[in-house]
C-alpha cells in the first residue's frame, strides 16, 4: 500500500479518537485502540491496530471504508503480540521473534500512540 494511503488510514483512526468499527461484532460496535502502526511483510505494508492493556492479540488490518470511517478487520496479518501492559516491549518481542520466521518474517514499523 503506497504511502499516501497509509496516511490516509492513521489520520482516520486520530480523526476518530482511535476508536474504529469492530468488524468481529455484527452491529459494527466501536473498539478503542492504543496505537496503530505499519506492519511489513515482505513488500506489503499495512497499518494495524494496537493494544496495550491485554495480555495478548492477534494482529489486524485497519481499513477505511467509502464512507471514511474507520474499521478493524476481522484478517489477521502477522500473528499475535503479547504486551502485557507494555506495549513497546511487545512490539520488541514480536520484532524479535519473527527474524527467525522461516517464510516471510514481519514487523511493527512506526507507531501513531492515541494520546
Amino acid at each position: 500500500m503506497p504511502y499516501e494511503d497509509l496516511m490516509v488510514v492513521v489520520r482516520a483512526v486520530v480523526a476518530n479518537g482511535f476508536k474504529v468499527v469492530d468488524d468481529h461484532c455484527p452491529k459494527g460496535s466501536q473498539e478503542s485502540l492504543t496505537a496503530v502502526g505499519y506492519h511489513f511483510r515482505g513488500d506489503r505494508v499495512q497499518v494495524v491496530a494496537l493494544y496495550e492493556n491485554t495480555p495478548y492479540f492477534s494482529i489486524n488490518e485497519v481499513y477505511v471504508d467509502k464512507d471514511g470511517r474507520p474499521h478493524l478487520s476481522r484478517s489477521s496479518v502477522g500473528g499475535v503480540i503479547k504486551p502485557n501492559g507494555d506495549l513497546e516491549a511487545g512490539i520488541e518481542h514480536y520484532n524479535e521473534t519473527q527474524k527467525s520466521n522461516p517464510l516471510t518474517p514481519c514487523r511493527i514499523g512506526e507507531v501513531f500512540r492515541a494520546a
